[in-house]
Parts: structure tokens; sequence; C-alpha cells
């Protein structure tokens, strides 16, 4: 039982330590240090961490719980890139300039699944 506890607020500890550790980050981060856009060239030294980035934020724009809200901005950023998913001749997933990769998340636009509700079958 006094383990248990012990790992409980450990555990709250780690989580509280990160939360402030991300409101740092968020609270210095600079209008020039922003998330790049989609449609930016990646192909300066920083490359692959703007890929991470852009790739992160399709992530949370593509969630779920986001895509049942509104998935426009999921649309927005995947709209160049949709061709990743596409298959036969129109697909561009071999094509470097696409990041495919980064644009994984993209997906949920085409998975075909009912998002946050259930199908009903009219007769």
């Amino acid at each position: 039982m006094c383990l248990q506890v012990v790992i409980l607020v450990a555990l709250v500890g780690v989580i509280i330590g990160a939360s402030v550790a991300i409101g740092f980050a968020v609270l210095r981060t600079s209008p020039d240090d922003a998330i790049p856009s989609v449609g930016a060239n990646v192909a300066s030294s920083s490359g692959g961490q703007d890929l991470l980035m852009i790739a992160e934020r399709i992530v949370t724009s593509c969630s779920e719980t986001k895509l049942n809200e509104d998935m426009t901005e999921c649309q927005q950023l995947c709209h160049a890139n949709m061709c990743c998913f596409e298959s036969g001749e129109y697909n561009c997933e071999n094509d470097e300039s696409k990041n495919c990769a980064a644009h994984a998340g993209c997906e949920a636009l085409v998975d075909g699944g009912v998002v946050g509700g259930s199908e009903t079958i009219e007769e």
C-alpha cells in the first residue's frame, strides 16, 4: 500500500514537472521560432526538425477528437499530400519532395471509418 502511494506521488510529480517544462517552452517561444507551415521549404539544415514539427502538428490536428470537432485544419495541412495515400499511378509515396512520412497522420482523413459516431443503415 505504501509503495503504491509513493509510485502515485512520483507519477504526479513527473506529470507536474513535464507540464511546467512545456509551459516554459511555450512562453519562451518567439514568433520567429514558430512552427513552419506545411508548404515551407524544409531543405534547410534544420529540415529534419521542421519535418518533425510538421508531423506533430498534423498528428494533433488530425486526431480523432479534433476531427470530430472540426476537420478544416487537418484538411488544410494534408491537402497537398493526399497523393501519399492514393493507390496506383497517382501514388507519390516514393517522391521525397512530398515528405509522406511526415504526413502519415493525414491517413486519418482517408481511413473510411465513421469518426465519432455510429453508422446507421437506412432501408
